[in-house]
């Protein structure tokens, strides 16, 4: 008996996260560089001041980019903001190596819901397989940053829609719990 706690220890120590895709191809349906000016304002900023390796990067949509005071909010934390635009999980994957996989990050927080409102809306499983895509791809350059997962919230404007934001959550919660880094 004392011989099964150990074999669930060493299964849980070596279960890698679930990359699993659940449902069809999320089509990008604009210019997945729409961006590229917000980019290239971050790239000068780094060649003015790089940022420190180590620090809390916030990836995502126009929360996190229209959050001016969040080092004030969160000093002492290292945060280096790079929420961008409406962007969607495809965008920041895309904008990965430039936004976050450079600081060397030990923190990664994501945040997109613009997936689910565009003109052509994606659905929930789409959005979990989108975030999964990104969170593969952060994890082949650094593969032990802790990642951290800010929920889709319900708003005034998009209540309609607030069933499939649950389901978002839901869906990438259970995916995160195939993660022991996120």
């Amino acid at each position: 008996m004392k011989l099964l706690p150990l074999l669930l220890l060493l299964f849980t120590a070596c279960q890698r996260p679930n990359y699993t895709q659940i449902s069809s191809p999320f089509e990008v349906d604009y210019k997945i560089n729409r961006f590229e000016k917000t980019i290239l304002g971050y790239e000068k900023q780094d060649s003015l001041q790089m940022p420190e390796k180590g620090g809390i990067v916030l990836a995502g949509s126009s929360s996190f980019f229209f959050w001016k005071t969040v080092q004030q909010d969160l000093a002492p934390l290292p945060i280096i903001n790079r929420g961008f635009g409406g962007s969607t999980f495809p965008e920041v994957t895309h904008y990965l190596n430039r936004t976050v996989i450079k600081y060397q990050p030990k923190t990664v927080v994501v945040y997109c819901e613009n997936d689910l409102y565009g003109t052509k809306p994606k659905t929930p499983e789409q959005m979990r397989d989108a975030y999964v895509n990104l969170c593969q791809e952060l994890r082949k350059s650094l593969p032990k940053t802790a990642i951290y997962f800010v929920s889709l919230k319900p708003s005034p404007l998009r209540w309609k829609q607030w069933g499939d934001a649950s389901r978002v959550n839901s869906l990438i919660q259970e995916f995160i719990k195939t993660d022991k880094r996120h």
